[in-house]
């Protein structure tokens, strides 16, 4: 799976960080028999210079320059016996946030799961959870 992402150029040096720190994790993994494959980062050399203006509080206008790079994130979905990651679900006092894997579901897949609460599929009882993740069968 690819993604391309456009990163202001103050942000670089984290993101590049927290690949690593992630491709760590995922060493990790591989040793446990998951299915999976490092990421790989790529940062096109050529910047993105933007002029954008800001408002200050006493009313006047701020001109800067904002630059930017187009980064390329490419990996592979974890899969563990036969079973893949595709979304994880927050639970919140307002509701449930889903946060789904770019490109691992399809238009109002993951709808149903907008409402649910914190019940286990399991025992069927309320569990307080901070996150659920939602896997299916790899195809």
């Amino acid at each position: 799976m690819e993604q391309t992402y456009k990163i202001p150029s103050e942000n670089l040096a984290g993101l590049q960080a927290h690949i690593e720190k992630l491709n760590r994790k995922v060493a990790k993994l591989a040793k446990k028999g998951c299915e999976v494959s490092p990421l790989v980062l790529t940062v096109d050399p050529k910047a993105i210079v933007e002029k954008r203006s800001q408002t200050m509080p006493d009313g006047s206008q701020r001109t800067y320059e904002a630059i930017s790079f187009n980064v390329t994130l490419v990996g592979t979905p974890v899969k563990v016996d036969g079973w893949q990651f595709i979304a994880t679900l927050q639970h919140e006092d307002g509701g449930t946030i889903v946060r789904a894997v770019p490109g691992m579901t399809t238009e109002g897949e993951l709808a149903p799961f907008r409402t649910v609460g914190n019940v286990c599929n399991h025992c069927g009882f309320d569990r307080k959870r901070n996150d659920t993740f939602v896997v299916r069968k790899a195809v």
